[in-house]
């Protein structure tokens, strides 16, 4: 019986928090998040509605999201949480708005597993092909982190890592979500 988006986003989860390394092999790890930092000051920068940051969790859900800036023509982006390991505040702030609008907003996908794999599947247009497990772990694997700890975000146990995903996790979400 084939896995949903949501077992592979838990089970995934599960990886990320209970085994895979904070950073991973640093050289090419730091040269892809300053790439990947790179093209999101470029793509920040051409974002045709004015970006804010809060430090409130901006949307509940991904309706509320695309309805909001629908009608402020603002975009609302979560300036809190941890530190990430390897960008400064603003590269990941940045990164955040660059993931709605291009991602979430531009495709019409919500914040479900499956609409987070469309948007990384689509994202990796962006960026050069070296950065695709990055990019995935980012989105996916930390989606799956907060599938699998009891409160998401806030649970203790969670922390961004930057690591290249396994091609094990693209491959069975590739499977739960286009049956491939």
């Amino acid at each position: 019986m084939a896995e949903t988006p949501t077992e592979v986003a838990r089970s995934i989860g599960e990886e990320y928090v209970e085994s895979c390394p904070k950073v991973g092999p640093v050289v090419p790890t730091t040269r892809a998040f300053e790439v990947m930092a790179e093209v999101n000051a470029e793509l920040f920068s051409d974002i045709p509605i004015p970006v804010r940051f809060t430090s409130d969790d901006p949307y509940a859900d991904y309706p509320e999201m695309r309805d909001r800036v629908r009608d402020e023509r603002v975009l609302w982006v979560f300036d809190g949480g941890e530190d990430h390991p390897i960008w400064d505040h603003k590269q990941e702030v940045q990164s955040r708005a660059v993931h709605d609008w291009y991602g979430h907003l531009a495709l019409n996908v919500d914040f479900s597993p499956s609409g987070e794999y469309l948007k990384w599947k689509h994202a990796r247009n962006h960026y050069p092909a070296y950065c695709d497990r990055y990019l995935f772990t980012e989105v996916v694997g930390q989606l799956g982190a907060v599938y699998y700890l009891d409160d998401g975000f806030a649970d203790p146990r969670f922390e961004q890592k930057v690591f290249p995903a396994p091609m094990d996790w693209i491959e069975r979400m590739s499977r739960a979500v286009e049956g491939e």
